[in-house]
């Protein structure tokens, strides 16, 4: 197959431990089998902070090591997480109907402590004597998690951090149109706030609306492709069970060990 063949890797439902796993695989295999570039596959509203953040490594290392030009391609959704891992990217495009951005970080958790009252129910947890602040993230009681309380101002505390972190990673990644951090918050897109695709454009946080064999088009182009040499196609993914495609759920901790063979996706242009 040689060197000139564009790969699509993706990045598919909630982003999570196996998430990094898999893209550190792919690219692990990728670096013996050099592309001539990636197009990076986001339909993902999201996920962990930290998983997110080292799906956005691995492929920030890669493209460093390697000089490969990465094309993000986004489907449906590519927002918070899935908005964060594309920023190593040389080119993003966005499909007409994509949501993207939503560029902050969140918590959700749930005080029940009125109704474990209501039927009689008293947690009881013990720290060891000097772990005072053992249990700070997980009260039980619904002060702690008001505006002000213990809780939720250690929760805000790494929120905050996590929001910086983002902020600075997609500074990075658009730093041609954003060329500070104060920028980016002077533009009001890291509010949290999600973007059509041409809103996205408008603001810079993506560079063309199309579809994936726009993102091909543009790889090869990056890659050095003569537009008639039509590149072969490979794609790389994590399987999803038969169960889970059943149920039509794409929940990332359903997702098993990846396979990497490049054969999955060989005659993609022509399908």
């Amino acid at each position: 197959m040689g060197q000139k063949r564009i790969v699509i890797l993706t990045v598919r439902g909630m982003i999570g431990d196996q998430t990094a796993t898999f893209m550190r695989t792919a690219l692990d295999h990728l670096r013996e089998n050099k592309p001539a570039a990636i197009v990076l596959r986001v339909e993902s509203q999201g996920g962990g902070l930290g998983a997110s953040d080292r799906v956005w490594h691995h492929l920030d290392e890669f493209k460093k090591e390697t000089g490969v030009p990465i094309v993000a391609s986004f489907g449906d959704m590519a927002a918070s997480g899935g908005y964060y891992v594309a920023m190593p990217s040389d080119h993003i495009v966005a499909e007409p109907t994509t949501m993207t951005g939503s560029i902050g970080a969140v918590v959700r958790g749930y005080v029940l402590q009125d109704l474990m009252e209501k039927v009689g129910v008293h947690p009881v947890t013990i720290p060891s004597s000097n772990a005072t602040d053992k249990t700070v993230l997980s009260s039980e009681n619904k002060e702690d998690w008001e505006e002000g309380g213990v809780t939720y101002e250690t929760w805000r505390k790494f929120l905050d951090s996590g929001h910086e972190r983002f902020v600075k990673i997609v500074q990075e990644g658009r730093s041609e149109h954003y060329p500070s951090i104060e920028a980016i918050w002077h533009a009001g897109v890291a509010t949290g706030m999600v973007f059509t695709a041409d809103e996205a454009v408008d603001k810079k946080l993506v560079d063309s609306v199309g579809y994936l064999d726009d993102a091909i088009a543009e790889a090869e182009k990056l890659a050095g492709i003569a537009a008639d040499e039509k590149a072969p196609v490979t794609y790389i993914a994590a399987p999803v069970p038969l169960i889970t495609q059943l149920l039509g759920t794409k929940a990332e901790g359903d997702i098993p060990w990846p396979a990497l063979d490049d054969r999955l996706g060989e005659n993609l242009r022509n399908q």
